[in-house]
């Protein structure tokens, strides 16, 4: 069981280095069976110390076990817990093996740790499991603006401090700007301050010093050209991609801290449709309406007032590949709106629709 648990461990420790999936399976094939052969063919031990160094190998750890445990069968011997430190014949006594492959999951565990802190993704992070949500707690919580993402290339706190605060150190004629004093004490559902995004493998600056404060109730739309960077700061404020600097708040929660339960209260629509095939409208809408974790009760009411509202009510049962890219577009419009969801971020929702 423990070299189970540590088989598992290993895979969570390559996992922490890399971005993508396939290169995380890639290397841990590689890496696991040759650490299988590095056991097999490691020569002799001829010292204890060397046995003990050997041993940070899981695999050789596990099997100087499987040699004692070999050599007590050999002997007619029962193997207890009161004599698992007695009578080694090999180099190492099975308990001394046991705890090396104690200690291997031990020092993997503070790898991983260290690894997902210097490489951690914008959509995955180890320490997500040991954060536990609190609504009370997110008030108080914050997110340091440049070290909010790791990044490959390292940019200086200053260069980012001076990208973020950038927007502000231009002056406008007094008479060219108007404060809607009840809007600025209306509550914000999303506030977004000094936001930065770089892309760490290109440099490029998709984001520089966006400040936004979207109020409860109303409609704020973001207006820009081709690539002046919509959809990076609609993907930062959903959690998929995480800023380079800045505060990102929804309903008072700091996004990357609690990224998952935010999620839950989003309704996203994004630039592509994120349909599956062979499922129908219907069973689109029931698994985002589950993934939300959505009140059951209202749901079949729900259903039908979308469908009725964007005229899908007569493709209900169709498959999302028979659907037109109108009809699809409609469709992820009603995903991001089912389950009551307090936030709707909309990229581009009526791109491909004609009626």
């Amino acid at each position: 069981m423990c070299y189970g648990l540590g088989a598992v461990v290993f895979a969570a420790l390559i996992a922490s280095m890399f971005k993508t999936p396939n290169s995380t399976i890639k290397v841990l094939i590689i890496s696991w069976i040759g650490l299988i052969i590095l056991s097999i063919k490691s020569p002799p031990s001829h010292s204890r110390l060397q046995a003990y160094l050997f041993s940070l190998n899981i695999n050789t750890a596990f099997r100087y076990a499987a040699k004692s445990i070999a050599e007590f069968m050999n002997r007619d011997r029962v193997l207890g817990w009161l004599n698992i430190f007695e009578d080694a014949p090999y180099m190492f006594s099975c308990g001394e093996a046991f705890l090396m492959i104690i200690f291997d999951i031990f020092w993997m565990v503070c790898m991983m740790f260290v690894f997902d802190r210097v490489f951690g993704q914008p959509d995955f992070s180890l320490r997500d499991f040991f954060s536990c949500y609190s609504p009370a707690n997110c008030e108080s919580d914050s997110i340091d603006g440049a070290s909010a993402a790791p990044l490959t290339r390292r940019y200086d706190r200053n260069e980012i401090q001076s990208i973020s605060t950038s927007s502000e150190d231009t002056s406008f004629p007094l008479d060219s700007i108007e404060t809607d004093y009840r809007r600025a004490r209306t509550e914000g559902d999303i506030n977004v301050k000094g936001l930065v995004k770089i892309y760490s493998e290109t440099g490029e600056t998709a984001v520089a010093g966006l400040t936004l404060n979207a109020a409860k109730g109303e409609v704020t739309v973001l207006l820009g050209h081709n690539g002046a960077g919509k959809s990076t700061i609609l993907s930062a404020i959903s959690g998929i991609i995480a800023p380079t600097a800045g505060k990102i708040r929804i309903c008072d929660c700091n996004v990357q801290t609690y990224r998952n339960e935010i999620r839950k209260i989003i309704g996203l629509c994004p630039q592509h449709n994120p349909l599956y095939e062979k499922l129908t409208v219907k069973e689109h809408l029931w698994l985002v309406h589950g993934l939300k974790g959505a009140d059951r009760s209202g749901y079949a009411a729900e259903e039908k007032y979308l469908l009725e509202e964007t005229k899908l009510d007569e493709k209900g049962n169709e498959k999302a590949m028979n659907l037109s890219g109108g009809m699809k577009r409609k469709l992820c419009v009603c995903m991001a709106l089912i389950g009551k969801s307090p936030v709707v971020l909309l990229d581009e929702p009526t791109a491909g629709l004609f009626n």
